[in-house]
């Protein structure tokens, strides 16, 4: 908790890594001392291919702009438990005609339904 106001105070939130894929970001104008800011986001439909876990991490003032007492609490991270994309059955990265060409050769592969539902997705990171 700083002494003294705070101006443009750079927020990030990246995945995987403190330097992974941005998604989202934001420019706090104003921290009056003593002061906390709650930021939120919405990140629709977090998918992995294999539906393993994503870190995620918050990130203020990376830049160390702002002259701090302890420059070392800037980072947080969490992870949380995305869903499977269910008809990436070639591991691209979406569910297109590819993924219906190898479904239509062996159907046990996966349930129509779980297809259907993902068919002409691309989140599948």
């Amino acid at each position: 908790m700083g002494s003294i106001k705070a101006r443009e105070i750079s927020t990030k939130v990246r995945r995987n890594t403190l330097d992974g894929e941005e998604i989202f970001s934001v420019d706090i104008p104003e921290i009056l001392p003593g002061a906390f800011k709650d930021v939120t986001f919405i990140w629709s439909n977090p998918t992995s291919k294999d539906g393993s876990p994503i870190e995620i991490f918050a990130i203020i003032d990376q830049l160390d702009v702002i002259d701090e007492f302890d420059e070392t609490n800037n980072t947080a991270s969490i992870q949380v438990n995305p869903k499977k994309c269910g008809g990436d059955i070639d591991n691209d990265g979406d569910t297109d005609g590819t993924d219906l060409y190898k479904l239509m050769t062996d159907m046990d592969q996966i349930d129509l339904a779980v297809f259907a539902e993902s068919f002409g997705g691309n989140e599948c990171l």
